[in-house]
């Protein structure tokens, strides 16, 4: 008699939440101490099942549509309603902890859950018997963090163990050893393990039951454990999918070739430049964090200005037009630039400190090289052109606010005097001997174009050292706002003592 499985889904569909269908109305079943394999073309959906089943698939966040039931021993589960937590997936990408040690991410793995059998423990210690528990993960091979994360994935306690391509960055030893591996981990603890793979020759010596996901019916096969018969039926499946585009170039292939069209090399830098400009300047967020910083500096110093009675109420009328000018003269040549410099500062120089360390963490710069693109020209160049396009709009901006709060605030406290007087008054030391109004512009574009590229300098230098993992990214981050910060008040102390 056919025993019963441990797990079954029956009448299973999944639709992305762009309407394409990768499964409908299909089954899956397994066994209580099966190796699955799931095998099918790349990018057919095989990896969205296998999230789904381990209740990773945000359903109704992401607007996915499932439909089907799941059924273990103990339960009853609507898809479409609720999510699965039987399963523990191993990520493609491993998703170490790159903070921790390869031991510490198995512990943290362990304290986390319930506790797990001496064989869980005996079986990840016979996966990773030749890395030393206390290196750092982010200096251990591709290879190496993949067996890192599969032994912290059987801590998890969990009904059935899914592996996204586990062998996928393994070489022809180490894919022989993890087949062993799973068959000598199930036989111990008595559960199933499902595999998602490309790569199935070792594999297919352990699976129990092998299901093709075939992406043009629509439905889980299952297929005989033999390499032939599974490697006939991927041929198959690619042939018919080849045959789907007969004669002639598809319209995707009409559109590669109008986006393959060459370009100047020039082209990719105004790109960056474009795109750095909008991150650093451009989003409505920053002209309204600098707006409203700039509203409240300028209408904050009016009304102390007219407002602070140390010098008595009586001699307010005959200091007026004094007031209002040194308050224009400070405003537009010392605190907004001040006030702009600093929350810039601090913000653009986390973004591109970020930015820069996750590139450098994903290899990009690396990946140019090797294409012969100049990355370390464009992005720099790029990076420093967008602090300064910044820097000065947004301070043009502010000064427009602050000018505008400045205004208002005044017109409050002398209500009956009309704008002509504010206007004269407030810019009354423009134009005179003293104040030059082009020398103001040079001294005001002067500091606040030196704390821009400071800021890109100082994002820059940070993101060194920043591209190593995750924390050092944050470190990075940090350490480029506090410098990028303390190089922006110098230069704004030393520009006011010399203009002085």
């Amino acid at each position: 008699m056919k025993p019963e499985p441990l797990l079954s889904v029956q009448d299973l569909a999944i639709a992305t939440p762009a309407g394409q269908v990768l499964l409908d109305r299909t089954s899956l079943e397994i066994g209580a101490q099966d190796i699955v394999l799931i095998v099918g073309r790349s990018a057919s959906g095989k990896s969205t099942l296998a999230n789904l089943l381990c209740g990773l698939l945000d359903v109704d966040a992401e607007h996915w549509r499932v439909a089907g039931t799941l059924r273990t021993n103990e339960r009853s589960i609507d898809l479409a309603r609720e999510q699965p937590t039987i399963g523990a997936l191993v990520f493609q990408r491993d998703a170490l902890l790159d903070e921790l040690t390869a031991g510490e991410n198995l512990r943290i793995a362990r304290d986390h859950a319930p506790e797990p059998s001496p064989q869980a423990i005996a079986g990840a210690g016979r996966l990773l018997a030749e890395i030393d528990p206390d290196v750092p993960v982010t200096e251990a091979s591709g290879g190496m963090r993949q067996r890192i994360a599969i032994a912290r994935t059987f801590m998890a306690g969990r009904s059935v163990l899914f592996l996204d391509e586990p062998n996928s960055g393994l070489d022809v030893g180490a894919s022989r050893m993890l087949a062993r591996t799973l068959r000598e981990i199930r036989d111990a603890l008595k559960r199933p393990i499902v595999v998602v793979a490309h790569h199935v020759d070792d594999l297919l010596e352990v699976a129990d039951r092998v299901y093709l996901f075939d992406d043009q019916a629509k439905r889980l096969v299952p297929l005989p454990t033999d390499a032939g018969t599974v490697k006939a039926a991927l041929l198959r499946l690619s042939a018919s999918a080849a045959d789907d585009h007969p004669g002639g170039p598809s319209g995707g292939e009409e559109a590669w070739a109008r986006t393959l069209v060459r370009r100047r090399p020039s082209h990719w830098f105004f790109r960056y430049l474009a795109e750095y400009v909008w991150a650093l300047s451009g989003t409505p967020l920053v002209f309204v964090l600098t707006a409203v910083a700039s509203i409240i500096v300028g209408g904050v110093a009016t009304w102390f200005g007219f407002n602070y009675r140390s010098i008595g109420r009586y001699l307010i009328p005959l200091l007026h037009d004094e007031t209002l000018s040194g308050l224009g003269i400070m405003l537009l040549t010392a605190g907004v630039p001040l006030v702009v410099s600093v929350s810039l500062a601090a913000r653009n120089s986390a973004v591109v400190a970020a930015d820069l360390c996750n590139r450098a963490y994903a290899m990009q710069f690396r990946a140019m090289r090797n294409l012969g693109i100049p990355g370390t020209l464009y992005i720099p160049v790029a990076i420093a052109l967008a602090m300064l396009i910044g820097f000065f709009l947004l301070t043009l901006t502010s000064a427009i606010a602050a000018s505008w709060a400045s205004f208002l605030t005044w017109k409050l406290t002398f209500p009956d005097e009309p704008f002509e007087v504010w206007r004269q008054s407030y810019f009354a030391h423009y134009g005179t001997a003293r104040h030059p109004i082009g020398l103001e512009i040079a001294w005001v574009v002067g500091k606040v174009g030196a704390s821009g590229l400071a800021s890109a300098a100082a994002a820059m230098l940070a993101s060194l050292k920043g591209g190593r993992s995750p924390l050092d990214i944050n470190r990075a981050v940090g350490h480029a706002i506090v410098a990028s910060v303390l190089m922006t008040l110098a230069i704004h102390a030393i520009a006011l003592v010399l203009r002085n």
